[in-house]
């Protein structure tokens, strides 16, 4: 029997006992049964509930532990990709080209170093009658201003070179 259909037949026989449709000897033993199958699927439920939670924190555990090797795969690519472009840049090769693949370098179009942010974040105040309304650095949009020939004294732009990689064979560990 369902829960619900336990509460239902509860509230019928409690209905029933209103309406003196059943007789006193037999009140005890309906409402024990009842009461019996009621806590039985309660406990059923409640331990249910437990596996649920225990299931729940195995998957954390196991986001975190996957969530940490794309971390250290990350820093993997990243290390070997800087120790290829050192590589390429000490032996002044700019493109090398093998049945596999095709390695170049090229230079990054200029990333935002912020120098001063509390300098930056005060100048960058909007302020309206005496308000502080935002205070915010649009990185974005400082480095497009800073392209077209702006200068800020609390950021600057670092041209750099990139490590370009063209895979020639997709499949390669199919």
């Amino acid at each position: 029997m369902k829960l619900y259909e336990i509460n239902q037949k509860y509230l019928e026989i409690l209905e029933a006992i209103e309406n003196e449709e059943i007789p006193m000897d037999c009140i005890k033993d309906t409402l024990d049964s009842i009461e019996g199958d009621f806590e039985t699927k309660l406990d059923s439920i409640v331990s249910y509930i437990k596996n649920l939670k225990i299931e729940k924190e195995a998957i954390r555990d196991e986001i975190k532990t996957l969530q940490a090797r794309v971390k250290s795969k990350e820093n993997k690519i990243d290390g070997l990709t800087e120790y290829v472009k050192t590589s390429m840049e000490i032996f002044n090769k700019k493109k090398i080209e093998t049945p596999r693949n095709v390695i170049s370098i090229r230079k990054s179009p200029g990333k935002l170093v912020i120098k001063n942010e509390e300098l930056a974040k005060e100048m960058l105040t909007k302020i309206e009658g005496g308000v502080i309304i935002e205070t915010k650095i649009n990185k974005q949009l400082l480095k497009e201003k800073m392209k077209e020939g702006e200068s800020f004294e609390f950021a600057e732009l670092k041209a750099g070179k990139t490590l370009m990689i063209k895979w020639l064979i997709s499949n390669l560990w199919k």
